[in-house]
């Protein structure tokens, strides 16, 4: 598919025809273009004629029906119609600039949405397959340089092309083989500037946007371990990467800005060259001088004007040239949100309707279950498993066993690709509506808690607004958790900033409000990975004991490498061989 057609197909119908309404009202400035240029011609006959009522009779005639009497008077009113007309330009070239950006940017808007929405809503799967900085950078880079180096642009090369052929066409009507000479001299320059920066342009924006997701990368990274790369000293290894990708981009930028700027100096110069040659022409010709003044004059608008159109013209052609890979990446981008667009409808679908939660009568089955990774083969095989409500199951096995494939099994985020996930031997999970309802019933602590950066409270009901606290549900969470003593002694309580990534408090208390955040929900089943490993052995028995006094009422599933605190589980198995066996 050609670029163009890439970049069309990004539109949705509703904005194309947005486009062709732009389109018509550049056409309507094109009129008024022509028209405010054509009217500095009978100014300057006006301004160096003498006999102007005899050698033009019409103008007599129109200087009766308005009651004028000298040429003076003609003149002003021709004056003041060249005022009004250059105030109506000016506010019709306002509003044609204000809904060109308002266009733009209300694309990126919508792109941008549609974009974060799939990427919080597309299968977990895809997730373990993809690199965040590539879905940050295509959020953020390029939908920015969308809008800048794509969407403007193209309407600035309809705008200024337009704009371009209409005064020349001007010119032409004046004097044609003086518009032809320009004509030559202005296409084979702009021509000439166009093959010279073809090649560079995609490569260097090819560059762009692969060290920019790479330079992203190692910013997420080294932030994210800043820790461990102190202490281990090789902060500087870090320093040069990023360095050796900033200068891969400051080069792109640099050369874009050069073949930004570089076709106005050398159009003013083709244009001065342009205006003398003509000017020797017309002498040549040995024309009347109070012609060729005229002439002369109206050239030299059409040039006052049309330099900077070309300049913009050629600008957004670069512009367009420097975005290929933006187009690109959008509309692959595009095609895969497209295969799967019934996502967001299933779970958009699925939020509506209903919030229920399964309430668990007697157990949870897993019935010869099994799970491939597409670059890794099976993980699960063939395993059975019955959990009764109100037991604690304790899971033990060597790292990469599929212990955690295990849990986003039975959290939902992995389907698996064969046998039954059933609750009471009735309801099936493989039904979406059911598999939504399962996981409003599950509280999931993770080996590794992620704190955002806001208070205690925020991020316990992360991901709900504010005024839908539950207090009650609120102070059993940090109570249940064992944080609510150091939140009461905190200023701010439980309004205490925890700083990025909850910096500023210890590591056993970010996983206290990951166990409070599992437990706000008052969920039937509450699983734990590695969720403990945080804490210190006293403190854990006691959590563990206070989990194990649930069992009246919840489910409780743990992922533990230390046997000896799931001594109180009901069961225990090992992940062995691809399956759980009983220990």
């Amino acid at each position: 598919m050609k670029l163009y057609q890439k970049f069309f197909s990004i539109f949705e119908k509703v904005d194309k025809k947005k486009i062709y309404i732009l389109t018509f009202g550049v056409f309507i400035m094109l009129i008024l273009e022509i028209f405010s240029i054509g009217l500095i011609f009978p100014l300057l006959i006006f301004l160096t004629e003498g006999q102007l009522f005899e050698k033009y009779p019409i103008l007599l005639s129109i200087s009766n029906m308005l009651s004028i009497e000298t040429k003076n008077e003609l003149l002003i009113a021709l004056i003041i119609l060249i005022t009004i007309v250059y105030i109506v330009k000016l506010i019709y070239s306002y509003l044609i600039l204000y809904f060109t950006h308002h266009f733009a940017f209300q694309v990126q808007e919508k792109l941008t949405n549609k974009f974060f929405n799939f990427y919080i809503k597309m299968p977990f799967v895809m997730h373990l397959n993809r690199n965040s900085a590539f879905l940050i950078r295509n959020l953020n880079q390029e939908m920015s340089l969308f809008t800048t180096n794509c969407i403007t642009p193209m309407i600035n090369v309809i705008s200024e092309g337009t704009l371009i052929f209409g005064i020349i066409i001007l010119l032409f009507v004046i004097e044609f083989k003086g518009a032809l000479l320009v004509t030559f001299l202005l296409g084979a320059s702009v021509y000439v500037l166009y093959i010279i920066s073809k090649k560079r342009t995609g490569y260097w924006a090819d560059i762009r946007q692969k060290y920019e997701a790479e330079r992203l990368k190692i910013l997420q990274q080294s932030l994210g371990t800043i820790d461990e790369l102190k202490i281990f000293g090789r902060e500087k290894n870090i320093i040069k990467k990023f360095s050796e990708f900033t200068k891969f981009i400051a080069k792109s930028s640099r050369f874009q800005l050069i073949l930004l700027d570089f076709p106005r100096i050398f159009l003013e110069f083709i244009a001065i060259l342009a205006f003398l040659i003509l000017l020797i022409y017309l002498i040549l010709l040995g024309e009347n001088v109070e012609l060729l003044l005229p002439k002369i004059g109206i050239f030299a608008a059409a040039a006052f004007r049309i330099l900077p159109t070309s300049n913009r013209f050629l600008t957004a052609i670069q512009r367009l040239k420097y975005a290929r890979p933006v187009i690109n990446i959008l509309f692959d981008e595009l095609q895969i949100i497209k295969s799967n667009k019934n996502i967001s409808k299933e779970i958009d679908t699925n939020e509506v309707a209903t919030k229920e939660k399964i309430v668990i009568k007697n157990k949870i089955t897993f019935q010869n279950i099994s799970y491939s990774y597409p670059e890794r083969g099976k993980v699960i095989d063939d395993l059975s498993l019955s959990i009764e409500k109100g037991s604690v199951i304790g899971i033990i096995g060597a790292s990469g066993k599929g212990k955690t494939t295990f849990l986003r099994i039975v959290t939902g985020l992995l389907d698996i690709s064969k046998g039954k996930f059933l609750i009471d031997d009735e309801v099936d999970l493989a039904n979406e509506i059911n598999m939504r309802k399962w996981q409003n019933s599950i509280g999931y602590v993770p080996q590794f808690v992620y704190l955002i950066d806001d208070t205690i409270k925020k991020n316990i009901i992360y991901g709900l607004e504010e005024d839908k606290i539950d207090h009650r549900k609120l102070d059993k969470a940090l109570e249940l958790s064992q944080i609510d003593d150091f939140v009461k002694n905190l200023p701010e309580k439980e309004n205490t900033i925890v700083g990025e990534r909850g910096v500023k408090i210890s590591g056993g208390q970010r996983q206290r409000i990951g166990i409070a955040r599992a437990i706000y929900n008052e969920p039937e089943i509450l699983i734990f990975d590695e969720a403990t490993s945080s804490l210190d052995e006293t403190t854990e028995k006691i959590f563990f004991q206070q989990i194990y006094n649930l069992k009246k009422n919840k489910t409780v599933l743990i992922v533990s490498h230390k046997k000896s605190m799931l001594n109180k589980c009901d069961k225990i198995f090992e992940l062995e061989n691809k399956k759980l066996n009983e220990i």
